[in-house]
């Protein structure tokens, strides 16, 4: 049978313990609605701009468009694959530690 784990604000006021009851709540719900924008609008204009940089970088078009389209693909690029690498490296175990 698993213990109950001990509620940590049980110390704090109860004025305390109500004003972070509700800040729990404001952050949850707007992580949510920071997500759901995500998804809906920033990652489908990123893509689609994505999208429309590479297929101008080729050939047949003008040197100002192809330098337009990398200047893209590398600030574009270049953040989401921060927000990746920092994302991911908050996934790993720090060095030294294990969880098990």
């Amino acid at each position: 049978m698993k213990q109950a784990v001990p509620d940590p604000s049980h110390g704090l006021p109860a004025h305390e313990r109500r004003a972070v009851r509700v800040y729990s709540v404001v952050l949850v719900v707007g992580t949510a609605l920071c997500l759901a924008f995500l998804a809906t609008v920033t990652l489908p204009a990123d893509i689609t701009l994505f999208a429309r940089a590479v297929t101008r970088l080729g050939l047949g078009h003008s040197a100002g468009e192809r330098l337009d389209s990398a200047a893209v693909v590398i600030t574009l690029g270049g953040v989401h694959l921060l927000c990746l690498r920092t994302w991911w490296r908050g996934r790993r175990p720090a060095q030294g530690t294990s969880r098990a």
